[in-house]
């Protein structure tokens, strides 16, 4: 992404990961790209001529550039404007690509696929006359169509504002730790009926690098006695990047837990079904693997867990009948620390 001002003689560019920015000054004007090499390349060139009235040029084939790529005329004024990315053993130009005449005027849009010119481009002349055209093989044909937007163009010109693209992440964990985390009692049949191994799934949107939404899981024990269901938020802030492919991010969720359990007393017959509600916060600092551009590895270390707290509770057991109530007094929370994996995809 790339914020530029038309008329003067200065450019922001966010290279993407792995790559750095390049400047460069002649006496064709001056140039701004991205590349993933160590060397500085020639500026790229105009490009050739479509065969056509209109009188338009193809952004060229280059080697090594990767994002964003801006040039002025010798007068300051915005010459060019568009993205390479890598096709092969060549960088092409990709997506909206935008040019300029040298008094500022507006000269060609249009949108490149793997560096090929595709669909409807709008070329003006000099004085602001615009036509379109359709490409057609390697000719651009004059004939009425719908270019890109003007939105593009007020953007890359200042009018308007650069928006950084927002995006969602989905992710799915497993999370086990060696100590219980639950409810619990004394003179049950079942010595445990806390959880230790955990399974959930959230769906984040970036702002920038904070990373904000909702999270929901469940939670399981040794046992068949019980089990424990849990939704709340979760807000994550990503450090500097280590590595093109690696990130580390803090993260900190609170949520709601409710635990069911099927209760059984060594000395009564019959079995009670008993629901508790608790609060449960959690952080954790971990890392995340790239394994493509949209779906990632995630190692975490994960504490979570609220200090144990004691809730009395009237429970009834029951059998062919039901047994008075029997006043118990249980033990709920407890902390937990473990290891968090999982897999995580991003969605622009």
């Amino acid at each position: 992404m790339a914020l530029v001002w038309s008329g003067c003689a200065t450019a922001q560019t966010i290279c993407p990961t792995g790559t750095k920015l390049i400047t460069t000054t002649a006496s064709a004007g001056r140039a701004q790209w991205c590349t993933t090499t160590n060397s500085v390349a020639n500026q790229p060139a105009t490009g050739r001529s479509f065969a056509t009235s209109l009188g338009m040029a193809r952004p060229p084939a280059m080697s090594g550039l990767e994002g964003p790529f801006t040039s002025w005329h010798p007068n300051g004024s915005l010459h060019a404007h568009g993205s390479y990315t890598s096709y092969g053993s060549r960088s092409v130009p990709e997506g909206l690509w935008a040019f300029w005449h040298h008094n500022g005027q507006r000269s060609v849009i249009g949108v490149y696929h793997r560096g090929l010119p595709v669909g409807c481009f709008a070329v003006w002349d000099e004085h602001g006359a615009r036509q379109t055209g359709t490409v057609q093989g390697d000719e651009l044909h004059v004939e009425p169509c719908t270019p890109p937007s003007d939105d593009d163009l007020l953007t890359i010109e200042g009018a308007r504002p650069s928006v950084r693209p927002t995006s969602v992440d989905i992710s799915v964990q497993s999370f086990l730790g060696p100590n219980e985390l639950g409810a619990s009692t004394a003179d049950q049949v079942s010595d445990n009926l806390a959880s230790t191994a955990a399974f959930s799934g959230t769906v984040r949107k970036h702002l920038g690098r904070l990373r904000v939404g909702p999270t929901a899981g469940i939670r399981l024990g040794d046992n068949s006695f019980g089990k424990t269901l849990h939704a709340g938020g979760t807000a994550g802030w990503r450090l500097p990047s280590l590595h093109p492919r690696v990130a580390a991010e803090i993260s900190a969720e609170l949520s709601v837990q409710r635990i069911d359990l099927t209760a059984q007393r060594r000395s009564e017959r019959g079995i009670a079904t008993v629901v508790f509600w608790s609060p449960l916060p959690a952080v954790q600092t971990g890392v995340e693997l790239a394994l493509s551009p949209s779906l990632a590895a995630l190692a975490s270390v994960r504490v979570e867990g609220l200090p144990s707290r004691d809730v009395d509770r009237d429970v009834r057991y029951c059998d062919l009948f039901c047994a008075d109530p029997v006043r118990e007094t249980w033990q709920i929370g407890g902390f937990n620390y473990g290891i968090t994996v999982g897999l995580r995809m991003l969605l622009r």
